[in-house]
C-alpha cells in the first residue's frame, strides 16, 4: 500500500477535492487518523487542499464556462461539504461577476429559444425551469434592445 501522503497526492492530482472528500477517501483506504491528520496538515501548508479556492474555481467553471444557475452550483458545493459560511463568503466576493456571467448565459438562451419561434412567456418559463431567477430574467429582457 502507498504511503498516505503519496496516495493523497495521487488522489487530488487529476481533480481538486475538498478537505472532506480527501479525508473520506483516505479513511476508505484504511489509513490511520494520525496519518491522515499529518498528511492533511502538510497539504494545507503546501496549499494543495483549500476549500475556499476549490469553491472559487468550481463557481468560475460552472457559472462562467457552463452558465449554470447559482442555485444548482451552491447545492452541489454544499453536497461536497464546503462549509456554508465559506461558500457565502466566496459567493459574496464574486457576486457581481457571477451575476454578469448568468445574465450572459440567459441572453444567449433567449436567442436560442427565439430561434425556435417560442413566445415570450414560453421563453421565460423555460428559463425558470432551468433554475434562473425571474429577477435576473427580467433584468436581461429589460437590458436587451430587441423587441419581443
Amino acid at each position: 500500500m502507498k504511503p498516505c501522503f503519496d496516495y493523497a497526492l495521487h488522489y487530488i492530482n487529476r481533480f481538486p477535492k475538498t478537505e472532506y472528500e480527501l479525508r473520506l477517501q483516505l479513511r476508505k483506504k484504511w489509513y490511520f487518523d494520525k496519518e491522515i491528520e499529518e498528511v492533511m496538515q502538510q497539504l494545507f501548508e503546501l496549499n494543495y487542499v483549500n476549500d475556499a479556492e476549490y469553491a472559487r474555481l468550481y463557481l468560475s467553471s460552472e457559472v462562467e464556462r457552463k452558465g449554470k444557475p447559482l442555485f444548482k452550483i451552491r447545492w452541489k458545493l454544499l453536497q461536497k461539504w464546503v462549509e456554508k459560511w465559506l461558500l457565502d463568503d466566496v459567493i459574496a466576493e464574486h457576486e457581481e461577476d457571477l451575476i454578469e456571467w448568468m445574465k450572459a448565459k440567459i441572453s444567449s438562451e433567449i436567442d436560442l429559444l427565439k430561434n425556435r419561434w417560442l413566445d415570450g412567456v414560453s421563453i421565460i418559463q423555460k428559463l425558470q425551469w432551468r433554475w434562473y431567477s425571474f429577477r435576473l430574467i427580467k433584468e436581461v429582457i429589460e437590458e436587451r434592445e430587441d423587441a419581443w
